[in-house]
């Protein structure tokens, strides 16, 4: 997370200065988990996001929305679901992201 510079130059051009912004990543953990998990999102600015937990097969069991501060998140979840392989879906305004995430018994 964060923002760099990088200059780039030419022959004969005047150097070129191009911001490179990282806004948020995010990390799901302990992974495989009992249920009980925490995501972290680490962002760059404020914005909402909707986290969802998706089967193999690309259905929905659960879904919660919640706003993202600047800076580390934390969000603590309790997934009370089958022993299987799932995957977390972390969307928002700068953040789409897929995670596997496996909750044993």
């Amino acid at each position: 997370m964060g923002q760099y510079a990088l200059l780039t130059t030419e022959e004969n051009i005047i150097p070129k200065t191009t911001t490179i912004s990282f806004t948020q990543e995010a990390n799901v953990y302990p992974n495989p988990t009992n249920g009980n998990c925490t995501i972290s999102i680490c962002s760059a600015a404020p914005c909402k996001i909707k986290i969802e937990l998706i089967t193999i097969d690309g259905k929905t069991v659960w879904q919660n929305n919640e706003m993202v501060n600047e800076g580390v998140n934390l969000y603590s979840y309790s997934l009370n679901h089958a022993p299987g392989i799932y995957f977390l879906r972390i969307q928002g305004a700068n953040i789409n992201e897929l995670k596997k995430i496996v909750i044993a018994t």
